[in-house]
């Protein structure tokens, strides 16, 4: 008979900073930059839900010019997401037509 081992122990959770250092006061900018410069390479943050895939959309927009910089899950990965939500939904249906149900007792 061979004696029971416990269950090892796994290491620390996952954990993802998404933050980053920016300048927004003179004294802390690099040489070179102005404080008008600094501004200009901030960006603002949002979040929203995709209304296709109820997903939560990541985005970092450039408050000038209004243009999305960064969105995460890309939104061809959100695309495809719809397309196989779609898919599926539809496959369920015909699934269900092929096989009708008769609900009276």
């Amino acid at each position: 008979m061979t004696p029971v081992i416990g269950p090892t122990r796994l290491g620390p959770a996952v954990t993802f900073d998404i933050h980053t250092t920016r300048p927004d006061h003179d004294d802390e900018a690099p040489e070179g930059h102005d404080r008008h410069a600094a501004q200009a390479t901030q960006r603002e943050a949002r979040i929203r839900i995709d209304q296709d895939t109820k997903s939560i959309v990541y985005q970092e927009v450039d408050p000038s010019s209004g243009d999305i910089v960064i969105q995460l899950p890309d939104p061809v990965v959100l695309k495809a997401r719809a397309y196989a939500d779609r898919a599926a939904a539809a496959a369920s249906e015909a699934a269900a037509e092929d096989h009708p149900v008769d609900r009276k007792a």
